[in-house]
């Protein structure tokens, strides 16, 4: 096994198991949620302190390709999403909290440059979901039959909005500590979504409201078939329109990647097992992501070379 995949290993167990102790040792309904909350912002304030703002020059050189995306991520994948709602129960849910939360920051990007494609343009559109999300999350959760507390999600909408800015903010300021952060924000992102998940978790089982293991795996089978869906016709509609092979590809690693930060915040003000589901689509979406990439360069899957087999 080579010394980097060890270190590799080593890194992941490190980030799971932390994550879990965080998850256990903290008990008490109040603390739990007080954790949540504090584990959300942090998330929130990772996505503005990873913006890539030098986007805003990019929109000419790009635009077609741009639009696209965009037009992927908020109208087409949305649609997709709605008719996996159809699913019975909270399973239905998630796919319309997925729906309305725009695309991943970074993941689409790290993808893209692995499989050859447009790393620049993933990350660009990437940016610009993020700060589309802003009309557009608000027009879908008003379009979809989704039960929300919407006066209690303005109220907690400053535990998103204020660390987020923060972020943004703090991106003008030269500190290793905030260069760090930035190097290393899959991680951060890794660990903070692992602990969230757990978290919900642990505030489900409390609560007596255990969602079976039968409902996670059809969960997990059908997140994986909606990153493909969503992946592929992105792909395909990237070269009927004429796109370069490495531009279209980029636009599917856009569309198959939802923004585990928003879908967490919306999830919390629809149920616990939609929050619990979307922390199993982030795990789901890693492994598709990779997947597609070794597709694309090894055409079969690596996944037992990635973990030292």
């Amino acid at each position: 096994m080579p010394f980097h995949g060890l270190k590799t290993d080593l890194e992941l167990a490190v980030l799971v198991v932390s994550a879990g102790a965080v998850s256990y040792f903290v008990s008490g309904q109040v603390l739990t949620n007080v954790l949540f909350t504090f584990l959300l912002a942090s998330l929130f304030f990772l996505v503005g302190l990873h913006l890539d703002l030098s986007f805003f020059k990019a929109i000419r050189n790009k635009s077609k390709q741009l639009s696209l995306a965009i037009l992927s991520v908020f109208a087409l994948v949305p649609a997709i999403a709605y008719i996996f709602s159809y699913v019975p129960g909270h399973i239905g849910d998630v796919f319309l909290v997925l729906g309305a939360s725009g695309a991943a920051l970074s993941s689409p990007a790290i993808w893209s440059n692995l499989a050859k494609a447009d790393g620049d343009l993933a990350s660009y559109a990437s940016t610009f979901s993020v700060f589309g999300s802003l009309i557009f999350v608000p027009v879908l959760l008003l379009l979809f039959p989704l039960e929300i507390n919407y006066s209690l999600m303005m109220d907690n909408l400053v535990f998103a909005v204020a660390p987020f800015l923060i972020g943004v903010i703090t991106q003008s300021y030269e500190n290793y500590l905030i260069e760090d952060m930035r190097i290393h924000f899959s991680k951060l992102s890794f660990w903070l979504i692992t602990a969230i998940t757990l978290v919900q978790g642990r505030l489900i089982l409390q609560a007596d409201g255990v969602i079976y293991t039968s409902q996670l795996l059809v969960a997990g089978l059908l997140f994986g078939a909606f990153s493909v869906l969503t992946f592929g016709y992105s792909h395909v509609l990237g070269m009927l329109s004429g796109f370069y092979e490495k531009e279209a590809r980029a636009i599917g690693f856009i569309s198959s990647s939802r923004n585990i930060a928003i879908a967490f915040f919306i999830g919390a003000h629809v149920s616990p097992e939609v929050v619990l589901l979307v922390g199993l689509y982030y795990f789901v979406r890693q492994l598709m992501g990779v997947l597609f990439v070794d597709m694309y360069l090894h055409g079969e899957p690596k996944f037992m070379e990635r973990i030292g087999f």
